[in-house]
């Protein structure tokens, strides 16, 4: 997965808190971006294609915790196939992208997915239960 974006600022917590150490830089993937051929050398779409093809196809049951899910294809991907997804990422700005991708799908998929900006530790996910969890 490249990595070749970061942000400048800290992260924050809801309440606007620093989670990272003034000046640090958060390392920012475009997982979904190159997926639909939006960036990425050639042959990487591809790749990734194939990756994110393959985790969606390991996952089982209706409900689906994807950690760290970057731009939210894989949970949209789920979605289409009829799967309850809830995609985490500490990224603010992959979290944006992927609600920005989401308002563009039906309502029965938008119905399917939720979007959380956090860290798995201290998010709460209202005793939720899955059949599958993802770390992509």
């Amino acid at each position: 997965m490249s990595m070749d974006a970061t942000l400048s600022e800290p992260l924050r917590d809801p309440a606007g808190q620093a989670t990272t150490e003034p000046g640090a830089e958060l390392a920012r993937d475009h997982v979904a971006q190159t997926y639909l051929g939006l960036r990425g050398q050639p042959g990487t779409q591809e790749r990734l294609r194939d990756r994110v093809h393959w985790m969606a196809g390991q996952t089982q049951g209706p409900a689906v915790l994807d950690i760290g899910c970057s731009e939210g294809i894989l949970a949209l991907l789920l979605a289409r196939e009829g799967l309850r997804v809830v995609g985490i990422d500490i990224n603010p700005e992959a979290i944006a992208y992927g609600n920005a991708l989401l308002a563009h799908e039906e309502a029965f998929i938008q119905s399917r997915v939720t979007f959380l900006n956090g860290d798995i530790l201290s998010t709460p996910l209202q005793q939720d239960l899955f059949d599958t969890v993802v770390l992509g």
